[in-house]
């Protein structure tokens, strides 16, 4: 978009360090025309601006890396319950392998203590599959969308600009002084325009963060209340306790 108006912004060689897909690589060229023009006619802020919007999206590769983990250990403690892993060997399968192969008052203290770990379980999972939620929230549905909006807007006003000026703005000094077809007028009006509605779609992240933020706390409060479970019985480890069903039927007690 002319050398000229990107001198006065770093490009970087390369401008897609971070192996990005296409529509999530930041308008370098377009950046740099508005940023320079921007300085050049006086409107304040957009270099900053710009550079949080190019900040805004982070590493979204190490984000979805740590949803996908949170998300792996969710089903990781719902296979230690269900035994819905490859094994099909679950908490609950020995909680019913307890009951129907053995009788006693060691049995009863090992049944309840399968118990209790089942409930904290399935507590923790829940807390991390919410954790997980929001995070991949935050990242795909907002950052993504006000990030993609954001470097739409500078390309689409960066090339308002270059069609305004028709390459008269590098003459920028002579027009400040002399303008007789308002080219200086229009392209501030543009560029404010652009400040304004980059402006929001940053706002908008922000906004949520600090909503998630809320949220995520709330999780971490919750989670840390879920009890930490004694150990097992000493009844449970009396071997003389344990009474095998010869044959198998109801529990001992039942």
């Amino acid at each position: 978009m002319g050398s000229r108006t990107t001198k006065g912004y770093p490009v970087p060689a390369d401008h897609n360090p971070g192996k990005l897909p296409e529509e999530l690589i930041f308008p370098w060229g377009a950046a740099g025309t508005l940023v320079t023009t921007a300085e050049r006619i006086g409107v304040p802020g957009v270099r900053e601006l710009i550079d949080g919007i190019q900040a805004m999206l982070g590493n979204p590769n190490e984000a979805s890396e740590t949803t996908t983990a949170w998300q792996s250990a969710v089903q990781e403690l719902t296979s230690a319950v269900d035994g819905s892993g490859t094994n099909n060997i679950g908490l609950l399968t020995a909680k019913d392998e307890l009951g129907a192969r053995w009788n006693g008052g060691a049995r009863e203290a090992a049944v309840a203590y399968v118990e209790r770990v089942v409930t904290t379980t399935n507590a923790i999972r829940d807390s991390i599959k919410n954790m997980a939620t929001k995070v991949d929230e935050l990242r795909s549905i907002i950052i993504m969308m006000n990030y993609k909006e954001a470097i739409k807007l500078i390309s689409e006003y960066a090339q308002i600009v270059v069609e305004t000026t028709g390459g008269l703005i590098s003459y920028a000094d002579d027009l400040l002084k002399f303008d007789p077809t308002g080219v200086v007028a229009t392209v501030t009006k543009t560029i404010s325009k652009f400040v304004e509605l980059a402006s929001a779609k940053v706002q908008a992240v922000i906004d949520f963060r600090d909503q998630v933020v809320t949220v995520i706390n709330g999780i971490k409060n919750e989670a840390a209340a879920i009890p930490v479970q004694s150990g097992i019985a000493p009844a449970a480890l009396d071997k003389g306790a344990w009474q095998p069903r010869k044959p198998t039927g109801k529990a001992f007690g039942e």
